[in-house]
């Protein structure tokens, strides 16, 4: 209730897709994979499979915080 009440009903995001959003937006900073995986609560600096799901290699996030103009994924 509280979720539609304050984001509407045509919301759908869900918590897996802040945590990408935010290990791609880590990763864009230079976060070390340590630190990055002490504040997810995992392993993710040393599993693969958690590696593949929360930073997938996508052509369109290959360079993008080194484009002109740009200091992070976010940018």
């Amino acid at each position: 209730m509280v979720r539609t009440a304050e984001f509407g009903v045509g919301e759908t995001r869900k918590l897996m897709d802040n945590r990408r959003s935010s290990s791609i937006e880590a990763l864009a900073g230079k976060v070390d994979p340590g630190a990055m995986a002490a504040k997810m609560g995992n392993t993710i600096d040393e599993s693969r499979t958690l590696q593949k799901t929360y930073l997938p290699r996508r052509s369109r996030w290959s360079g993008w915080s080194t484009r002109p103009g740009r200091s992070g994924a976010g940018d």
